[in-house]
């Protein structure tokens, strides 16, 4: 195979932009995530935090949320993710900062558990419970995220009890 000294140097800047293009959609920030074309969707939502070998949180005990979209998202602003305690609302409020430089697929929401709290048959988050407190959740093309998504079902190894204090493994 034959290649001229020509051809291979209009090739050089070619191959240079492909890799700087690689490089930066690794490490991307809002102005360089990766967009599928359309909004970005709710994949999954768990309990992530663990409730400690008696399986019940005590008062003071930080219950932790994920939520994971299809994409990756930039959340400006606060949003929240409401669980059910024991038939009544409690609202687990995102973990990032109310303005945010990067983007993610995967949101962290924490509820404190407090005095009055609970709830013996576990954690249950309701469908579509996901919402924007203040601000914006959008991709890097500007498409609003759709927070709709399933429901969790009670979990009973998150039970909740705020009759005492904090359990000594909490999260």
């Amino acid at each position: 195979m034959h290649i001229s000294g020509r051809t291979f140097r209009q090739a050089i800047p070619l191959l240079a932009a492909a890799v700087a293009l690689a490089v930066t959609g690794l490490t991307a920030g809002p102005a360089m995530a990766q967009s599928s074309g359309g909004a970005p969707t709710v994949s999954s939502i768990s309990i992530s935090s663990s409730s400690g070998p008696d399986r019940t949180y005590g008062i003071g005990d930080t219950i932790r949320v994920l939520v994971t979209f299809s994409e990756e998202v930039i959340p400006d602003g606060q949003q929240a993710v409401t669980l059910d305690v024991g038939g009544e609302s409690g609202q687990a409020i995102s973990q990032v900062p109310i303005i945010s430089s990067t983007s993610t697929e995967a949101i962290a929401f924490a509820y404190v558990v407090k005095e009055g709290d609970s709830d013996t048959d576990g954690v249950s988050i309701s469908a579509n419970s996901l919402s924007l407190v203040s601000g914006t959740l959008h991709d890097a093309d500007g498409n609003d995220a759709i927070l709709d998504h399933d429901a969790l079902a009670d979990d009973n190894h998150t039970r909740w009890t705020a009759s005492g204090p904090p359990s000594p493994l909490s999260p």
